[in-house]
């Protein structure tokens, strides 16, 4: 009789660290989801105009100052040089990285969906 009691306290404990196990895998998951999520959210921002827009602006400004200080002729005229080449670069970007991705696999002789 001890040893059925121990068997059923046993598979008791077995069924209960399972459940545990499965609990904290379930939570583990959902973590995953949200961080997937929020990749994707700061990804999203990366790329948006209102981002490329207030950090063109802010070069824009500094530059302005920075130039007016020098006593540079037309301070608000020469500031858009730096500011054109800022957003040319931050639109090109995503092009130049997704090549360097490609790139990157095919050296790398992996099979992967992201070259198809």
């Amino acid at each position: 009789m001890n040893t059925e009691t121990n068997k059923d306290n046993s598979a008791s404990e077995t069924i209960q660290t399972l459940s545990e196990r499965i609990a904290i895998l379930e939570e583990q998951v959902q973590k995953l989801i949200l961080l997937e999520k929020y990749i994707a959210l700061q990804k999203k921002w990366d790329q948006s105009r209102i981002r490329i827009t207030l950090n063109a602006s802010g070069v824009y400004l500094v530059t302005v100052i920075f130039m007016h200080v020098l006593a540079i002729e037309n301070p608000a005229v020469s500031a858009l040089i730096p500011v054109f080449g800022y957003v040319i670069t931050t639109i090109s970007l995503p092009l130049v990285k997704k090549l360097w991705i490609k790139s990157y696999l095919k050296d790398s002789g992996k099979d992967n969906p992201l070259l198809k």
